[in-house]
């Protein structure tokens, strides 16, 4: 698939390199948006913890999508944060890490540069994405603030595919894609299988 518009970006993702976020990138492109894509490398003690989903995006992003890929070096707190909705990935990283104000804050920024871009886009499943729980009127309430803070009416939208599961979008994405799909975090070429991304991959890709 090659991106071939020379129109100003319309939306901004956030690309991890994982299935939902890649799924998502995937059905934007089909879709005819031409998004702003970003890619968090996050450092601890001076090593990059997430190189080889770094190293899936740079290799998706060349050999299938064309896109040019804003790589954002983000330097991740050494305390340990309370454990809650806005804080995951603790145990990828040695620690909690406020891992999605990092990303929605980033978003936040480059919006500023592109004050046309009225939708930031993010990857969700449907077992992620579950609106009656308590911990997304949190997250709500942290967009909206940040739209606040910013200045700006950006609609964050966290899960166009929302509505589909793990296993439903990991089929979404053509399969000359799927051996580049990183979602484990470990600092090692082959994923642990033993995180929570590892376990759900197993549970709903693998095994079903």
């Amino acid at each position: 698939m090659q991106n071939t518009s020379t129109t100003l970006n319309d939306c901004i993702v956030a690309w991890s390199g994982g299935v939902e976020s890649t799924a998502l990138l995937h059905q934007l492109v089909l879709e005819g948006r031409n998004p702003l894509v970003f890619h968090i490398q996050c450092y601890v003690n001076n090593k990059q913890a997430n190189l080889f989903e770094t190293h899936a995006v740079e290799q998706m992003a060349e050999s299938y999508f064309n896109l040019d890929v804003h790589y954002i070096d983000v330097v991740l707190p050494c305390v340990k944060p309370a454990r809650t909705s806005l804080f995951w990935r603790g145990k990828s990283y040695g620690r909690g890490v406020p891992f999605m104000p990092i990303v929605s804050s980033t978003a936040f920024n480059l919006q500023i540069f592109h004050p046309w871009i009225k939708e930031i886009y993010s990857g969700a499943n449907a077992l992620e994405f579950q609106w009656d729980k308590p911990e997304y009127a949190l997250r709500n309430k942290y967009y909206n603030d940040l739209s606040k803070i910013y200045g700006c009416e950006v609609k964050y939208i966290n899960g166009h595919l929302g509505h589909l599961d793990k296993k439903e979008q990991w089929l979404m994405i053509p399969e000359e894609m799927r051996q580049w799909v990183r979602s484990c975090t470990a600092p090692q070429s082959e994923p642990c299988g033993t995180c929570t991304k590892c376990k759900e991959r197993e549970k709903f890709i693998d095994k079903s």
